[in-house]
């Protein structure tokens, strides 16, 4: 009794601000287990490191003990069990590239790139329509060299004929993606990465998820078409915008080629 009556008349704030930060510090913790977006995770472990920071400034026991001895281990935790959101963070910073209209626009006329606009999204509705599967990449910079090597090279002008030729079943070149930049479709068959959200629709398959994968880590526009439904989607960003129509996908195509101002990626919203 005595020496639990002395711990609690020698009970001081301190104490009291180093148990608080610990069980901030753990809810944080298993808070940080149950988040897939790799922005919330950096965040909620930045808090963290702060409160060890905190902890050791004012030289908390018990928990400068903790973050002492379990700080080196937090950290190979999250870089184990969070392996794929970090790798595919550390590919997007280092690949993307600028926010700029594709360099042919300075070769090309602006009738020539609204003919290209005209021609993809007559095969991308011909697609639709007929519940052809399709994935389209438009490239804003560089073309990704690795994705290239991925499938076959074609460097050959856009045309709705040989896109629904490409995409058409049962060719040898239908179930990859078709990468396009400037006026070319520079390969066909490629592949891509796939998407490690978690939280996008059950009924969003292989295709879209390379579509949106490829969008995380470069600078691209991908048009996907279900092969199920018909239904045309895009994405950009990380971002999957679903049931596009006509209007829209010449808009987005436009504003890819520079044809457009950039006055609208509002309309681009969360994961659907």
């Amino acid at each position: 009794m005595e020496d639990l009556l002395n711990i609690f008349t020698s009970f001081s704030w301190t104490d009291a601000l180093d148990i608080l930060i610990l069980a901030v510090a753990f809810y944080f913790v298993f808070k940080l287990m149950k988040l897939s977006s790799s922005g919330k995770i950096v965040g909620a472990l930045v808090i963290v490191l702060c409160a060890g920071a905190l902890v050791v400034i004012l030289k908390l026991p018990a928990t400068s003990r903790i973050f002492a001895q379990f700080f080196i281990l937090l950290l190979l935790f999250f870089g184990i069990i969070y392996s794929t959101e970090i790798k595919r963070e550390i590919w997007k910073y280092s690949n993307r590239v600028r926010s700029e209209s594709l360099s042919g626009k300075g070769q090309l006329t602006e009738e020539e790139l609204e003919a290209c606009v005209q021609e993809i999204s007559k095969a991308v509705q011909n697609l639709a329509k007929k519940d052809i599967g399709a994935l389209i990449v438009m490239c804003r910079g560089e073309v990704p060299a690795a994705i290239v090597d991925s499938g076959t090279v074609l460097n050959a002008q856009i045309s709705s004929q040989l896109l629904e030729s490409i995409f058409f079943p049962k060719t040898p070149l239908h179930d990859g993606a078709v990468l396009i930049k400037d006026n070319k479709i520079v390969a066909a068959g490629c592949f891509l990465p796939l998407s490690q959200e978690l939280n996008l629709p059950k009924e969003i398959g292989t295709r879209h998820r390379a579509g949106i994968g490829i969008s995380e880590t470069h600078n691209v526009l991908s048009v996907v078409v279900s092969e199920e439904t018909g239904i045309i989607s895009m994405a950009m960003g990380g971002k999957l915008q679903r049931y596009v129509d006509s209007d829209m996908l010449k808009e987005n195509l436009r504003d890819v080629y520079g044809l457009t101002a950039h006055e609208k990626h509002t309309r681009w919203g969360k994961r659907q």
